[in-house]
C-alpha cells in the first residue's frame, strides 16, 4: 500500500486484494490497518488506499474487476463518518458511474460472445458432416497423385545416390497467438471465476448501489447531498439509466425464476356444465 507501484495493471490488482477484504468484513479491515502506523503519510493508511483506488478507478476492467470495484465503493459509501472517505464524498458516485459504464460495455461484450459460440457450435453440426465426405475425396486423389510424383522422382535421382520422397503437410499458422486472440478486450484477462461471477450469484451490483444509495437519501440527506448534489447533467443522467438497469436486471431475475419453475400458474375457474340464454340475466353494467 505504502510502496510505489509502477504498473497499473499490478497496483490494481493490490487494490482489488483490499478491495476484497472490505467487501468481506469492513471492520476488520478498518481495524487491521488503523494500527498500521507509518510516519509522515497523512491521512494514514486507509486514507492513501482510498485516494490511490479513487485514481485509478479508470484501470479495472472486465466484469470481475469493475464488478467488485463497485460493490467496494458502495461500502464506503456507507461511512459518512469515516474522515478518509469523506474527503473523497464528490468522487465516489462519479468513480461508480464511470465502473457501470464500463459495466454494461462488458456484459454486452459477454453475451455476443456467447451468442456466437452457440451459432459456431450449431453451424459445426451440419458442416461437419459434409466436410467429412469431402476429405474422404482429398485423400484419394492426394494418395493417387504422391504415388505418381514418387515415381518421377526415383527415376530422375536413380543414379543421384540420394532418396527423395514426396509428401504433403498441413499448413499451420505461423503464430499460435493468432488462435488464442480474443477479440473481447473487456473479458480477455479474467481467466479464473469465482462466486462473484456466477450467473447466478445473489449479489447484483446494480440493485445493491441503487438501494444503498436510496437508503441513504432517506436517512441521511445531508450525506445523500455530498454525494449526489455536484453531479453534472451527463451524471444525472447516466446515475438514471443504472436505476433503470437495476430495475430491468430484477425483473428480468424474476422472469427467469418463473420460467424455471414452470411458467406462471393460473388458478382452475369452474366452468357451468349448461348454459341458459332464455333466462333474465342482471347486466354487469346495471342495466
Amino acid at each position: 500500500l505504502t510502496r510505489e507501484v509502477k504498473t497499473s495493471e499490478l497496483r490494481t490488482m493490490c487494490i482489488q486484494v483490499i478491495i476484497a477484504a472490505l467487501f468481506y468484513n469492513p471492520a476488520l479491515l478498518l481495524d487491521t490497518l488503523e494500527k498500521i502506523q507509518i510516519p509522515g503519510m497523512p491521512g494514514g493508511v486507509f486514507g492513501h488506499f482510498v485516494q490511490q483506488w479513487i485514481h485509478d478507478t479508470d484501470c479495472f476492467i472486465g466484469l470481475h474487476d469493475r464488478k467488485l470495484c463497485v460493490l467496494g465503493l458502495v461500502h464506503l459509501m456507507q461511512m459518512p463518518d469515516n474522515q478518509s472517505v469523506t474527503g473523497h464524498a464528490q468522487q465516489l458516485v462519479p468513480s461508480a458511474l464511470l465502473l457501470f459504464d464500463g459495466l454494461k460495455r462488458a456484459y454486452a461484450a459477454r453475451n455476443d460472445d456467447e451468442s456466437s459460440e452457440e451459432g459456431d457450435s450449431d453451424e459445426e453440426g451440419i458442416d461437419s458432416e459434409l466436410l467429412d465426405s469431402d476429405e474422404d475425396e482429398i485423400d484419394d486423389e492426394g494418395q493417387a497423385y504422391l504415388e505418381s510424383l514418387q515415381e518421377k522422382v526415383n527415376k530422375s535421382s536413380a543414379g543421384s545416390g540420394f532418396t527423395v520422397k514426396a509428401s504433403i503437410e498441413d499448413e499451420e499458422s505461423d503464430s499460435d497467438s493468432d488462435d488464442d486472440y480474443d477479440g473481447c478486450e473487456e473479458t480477455s484477462l479474467e481467466a479464473y471465476t469465482t462466486p462473484l461471477d456466477e450467473d447466478d450469484c445473489p449479489v447484483d451490483e446494480y440493485n445493491i448501489f441503487k438501494d444503498v444509495l436510496a437508503s441513504i437519501q432517506g436517512s441521511n440527506p445531508a450525506w445523500y447531498g455530498q454525494l449526489t448534489s455536484h453531479l453534472t447533467e451527463v451524471q444525472g443522467k447516466a446515475l438514471a439509466e443504472v436505476v433503470t438497469l437495476a430495475n430491468q436486471r430484477v425483473a428480468a431475475k424474476e422472469s427467469k425464476q418463473i420460467e424455471q419453475q414452470g411458467g406462471y400458474q393460473f388458478a382452475q375457474a369452474t366452468v357451468p356444465g349448461a348454459f341458459n340464454f332464455g333466462a333474465p340475466t342482471t347486466s354487469p353494467f346495471g342495466k
